[in-house]
């Protein structure tokens, strides 16, 4: 009798390119990425419309304040938490705490007195999960595959986000007429339940995986070659050994190539948020802050920006990246973000300003497709610790940072000018983020450069260690 799940297997590792002992860890993480991109989804779709149809557009520059300070604090504790414990175990508690928080709020929505803290909190709360999605699918990615996950074991579980962007915005779009907001926050609910159930199923082998604060100083061995791995269990073996902290804040190449890389994320950030804040505002006014209306725009955004996301992934990104390499890529977003500027200034097709702004919001298609795998290139050259580190200082300072300085910004000049003249205060920022990306692709070149040579140095001296031991260890060497 013919055994179908080994043949299937083996059909998967042939046309995905995924090892057989790797694809129940790529399928949990998969379901995994699928539901909890889903529930975010969901969630800022409700949070915009919700805020947008009950508070108006008055407060957003207030709720980008609250909503950065809140993501820093989110960040911080994740990734504090991730030093000591287990991400998988983190991410299981989080998602619960979410849902319970959620199931609190969507009670709360029925009373009148408690409308605004609603609205706010779940505006506030999208923003949240967004960033421990961010935070925790890397992190798990790193505890459950370290180096040995090869680049289609990636493809598949990056996969799972714009498909339920796809999914999510298809279902909502349909159902906006007939569901209201409090159904929609149990849906919400119901993603997250499932998602713990996924991970709780799964059982990986938990004694091999160890954090770093596990880990002691001492046994932890020096940067090498990590070999490519095909274990499904999580793999301490192949996160290879860190330098000590001492040569680590020592080496001045790596303040250089941190400080293009913060001002890179920073001014992207800014100017995406002050994208983010016209198309809402142009959103509550084309739509005169209908709640129904704006939840059924922004699914069917959500919708038909993902399924772009999607086919470019599996079709066109690597293809892309090949052809014009990493540096270019990055070059090639604040060029389209320019692009799309002058065509919000000068409008030379006679869009309404609602379709300028959508066209302008859709180079996030670009961010998530290209730009945002480039940027993930960018951290190879570095040490898993030295990522971690660098990862955390983005996700935990520099973009909440910049968050809170474009919502003063906003704050400063949405009262002065029309929101579609906005484009001229973050077009002013394009030079610097163009210049951050030509002095961080210039770094990246020379840290990869800097990292083979150390290497080759590395295996250098392994080789005669090695050489020398066994010439010790052996009784009776070999005449020549």
């Amino acid at each position: 009798m013919l055994n179908v799940v080994p043949l299937t297997a083996q059909l998967i590792r042939r046309f995905l390119g995924i090892p057989v002992r790797q694809q129940r860890a790529t399928g949990v993480l998969f379901a995994y990425s699928f539901l909890t991109s889903a529930s975010y989804v969901a969630a800022r779709t409700i949070g915009d419309s919700l805020f947008l149809s009950q508070q108006g557009v008055s407060r957003l520059p207030q709720m980008f304040l609250l909503s950065s300070l809140a993501v820093a604090a989110t960040a911080m504790i994740a990734n504090r938490l991730g030093r000591s414990t287990q991400m998988l175990r983190v991410a299981q508690v989080t998602r619960l705490l979410l849902m319970s928080v959620t199931l609190l709020f969507a009670w709360l929505d029925g009373i009148a007195l408690a409308k605004f803290l609603v609205v706010s909190v779940l505006y506030i709360l999208a923003e949240v999960r967004g960033c421990l999605n961010t935070i925790q699918m890397t992190s798990i990615l790193s505890e459950v595959f370290r180096n040995g996950r090869r680049k289609s074991v990636y493809a598949v579980i990056g996969a799972g986000a714009p498909l339920a962007g796809f999914s999510a915005g298809l279902l909502m779009g349909l159902e906006a007429a007939d569901v209201g907001g409090r159904t929609w926050l149990l849906f919400i609910c119901v993603l997250d339940l499932l998602a713990v159930f996924v991970l709780k199923a799964w059982q990986p082998d938990q004694s091999l995986i160890k954090t770093e604060t596990a880990i002691p100083e001492s046994e932890r061995p020096q940067p090498t070659v990590v070999a490519q791995s095909s274990t499904d269990q999580p793999d301490n073996s192949a996160e290879g050994v860190e330098m000590s902290e001492s040569a680590e804040s020592a080496d001045p190449l790596l303040y250089s190539y941190l400080l293009p890389l913060v001002a890179l994320v920073a001014t992207k950030v800014v100017v995406l948020t002050l994208i983010n804040y016209q198309w809402k505002v142009l959103a509550a006014d084309h739509f005169h802050n209908d709640e129904q209306q704006l939840t059924l725009y922004f699914a069917e955004y959500y919708a038909i920006a993902n399924v772009f996301i999607l086919l470019f992934q599996l079709f066109l990104t690597g293809r892309f990246l090949e052809r014009t390499g990493t540096v270019v890529s990055l070059i090639l977003f604040p060029v389209l973000a320019g692009l799309t500027g002058l065509g919000l200034l000068q409008n030379w097709l006679r869009l309404s300003p609602i379709t300028a702004v959508t066209l302008a919001r859709a180079t996030d298609i670009y961010r998530r497709a290209v730009h945002d795998t480039s940027l993930a290139v960018i951290y190879s050259p570095l040490s898993i610790l030295r990522q971690r580190r660098f990862i955390a200082i983005i996700n935990g300072l520099v973009k909440p940072g910049a968050e809170a300085t474009a919502s003063v910004l906003l704050t400063l000049v949405a009262s002065l000018v029309a929101t579609l003249e906005i484009t001229i205060v973050w077009m002013s920022l394009l030079p610097v983020w163009l210049g951050s990306v030509f002095v961080l692709g210039r770094q990246y070149r020379r840290l990869r450069v800097h990292g083979l040579d150390q290497e080759s140095e590395r295996q250098r001296l392994t080789r005669l260690r090695q050489a020398a031991v066994a010439s010790i260890e052996s009784p009776h060497p070999r005449k020549s």
